[in-house]
């Protein structure tokens, strides 16, 4: 009986080696799947970063290139802005020197005026005598 209780114990032995021997291949195994399941997530981000990447880049061409029409249409306004002004102020020029000439020309007419009178005045005496 001592012997086939020593044989049994050295079968647990064996037995509880086989099945470390197995929970270190499963373990491995284990190991090795998380591991490739790991590379396929790391890749998938990379993936989707370098998707984001690009769209980026393309947003930010498509921003830059609405600020550089933004720019070149704010321009315009101002070029427009000034031109207007640049044109009310000739307007407003001419408008000053138009009323400085009609001034004149008032001038001019009050002395005709006076001369055609004062020519009347001397017709009229002239005609008397």
């Amino acid at each position: 009986p001592g012997n086939a209780l020593t044989e049994s114990s050295a079968n647990v032995e064996i037995w509880k080696k086989q099945l470390n021997t197995c929970k270190e291949e499963s373990d491995t195994l284990r190991e090795k799947e998380r591991n490739a399941k790991l590379t396929v997530r790391v890749q998938e981000l990379e993936t989707e970063l370098q998707d984001k990447e690009q769209v980026g880049t393309h947003t930010h061409r498509i921003t830059y290139a609405a600020e550089v029409k933004n720019k070149d249409l704010e321009d315009r306004m101002e070029g427009l802005q000034a031109d207007i002004e640049d044109s009310q102020s000739k307007q407003g020029n001419m408008k000053g020197e138009l009323k400085k000439f009609m001034d004149v020309l008032d001038g001019k007419i009050d002395e005709l005026h006076e001369f055609r009178q004062g020519l009347s005045k001397l017709g009229c005496s002239g005609t008397r005598t």
